[in-house]
């Protein structure tokens, strides 16, 4: 049976990240918060380093993403997403990716965001990003 609430928590993050509401998206989220950096191969921990990064990228590019089917598994939910990332002249930077995101919760809050099949970042994308950013994904 699907978790209404923790969907709608889900489908909210991906409104917020959308229209660059960091704030809001953190808002969301525990204070511990672990999201992956694919770009440098490793994991942020913290809405300090989450809000860095996402700072990081909104600068660098707009991202955008469509969200696919949420669904529950156990005590995470699932959702099918479409990456996009535009620069200045909303042109698309690379191609698009699609992969699964796994949201795992503490409470009623998003504590854990696992990408189950993460693609490099293109390389369009990777020389628009501040440098020290530029790692591999």
């Amino acid at each position: 049976m699907i978790d209404v609430d923790r969907v709608a928590r889900v489908r909210s993050a991906y409104e917020k990240f959308n229209h660059q509401d960091i704030e809001g998206l953190l808002a969301i989220m525990t204070e511990d918060v672990e999201w992956p950096d694919i770009r440098e191969g490793s994991e942020l921990q913290g809405k300090d380093a989450f809000r860095n990064y996402l700072k990081n990228v909104m600068a660098a590019t707009t991202p955008w993403v469509t969200l696919g089917e949420l669904f529950e598994v156990g005590d995470v939910v699932v959702a099918m997403a479409y990456h996009q990332a535009y620069g200045d002249d909303d042109r698309l930077l690379g191609p698009p990716r699609s992969v699964y995101e796994r949201f795992s919760f503490r409470g009623d809050l998003i504590a854990r965001i696992e990408l189950t099949s993460p693609d490099d970042i293109a390389d369009t994308v990777r020389v628009r990003l501040p440098q020290g950013y530029a790692g591999g994904g």
